[in-house]
């Protein structure tokens, strides 16, 4: 599922009037369809410094590949969304 959420809803303080967080989260369930957790790939994000983002859509538009460089937390990589199968793929 893709999101946005506003970083700080008074835009003021760290992130000020940002665009805020946005990203996909994967929903995961039990074999009986209740919430069990979900993961979070965050593709800009003023609270980890993701901004200069490279977004490229396949010629069939299955699948969208997110080039983020290094962040906060974490080193660069790439994030491959399939649009058809609801899945994210993480790699270096």
């Amino acid at each position: 599922m893709y999101f946005e959420q506003t970083s700080n809803f008074n835009a003021c303080g760290q992130c000020g009037a940002s665009e805020g967080e946005k990203g996909y989260r994967v929903l995961y369930f039990t074999k009986d369809w209740n919430y069990k957790n979900y993961e979070e790939f965050l593709t800009e994000s003023c609270r980890e410094n993701i901004y200069d983002v490279t977004k490229t859509k396949s010629k069939d538009k299955q699948t969208i590949t997110y080039k983020i460089g290094k962040s906060e937390s974490t080193p660069p990589h790439t994030l491959t969304v399939n649009i058809k199968n609801a899945s994210v793929v993480k790699s270096k």
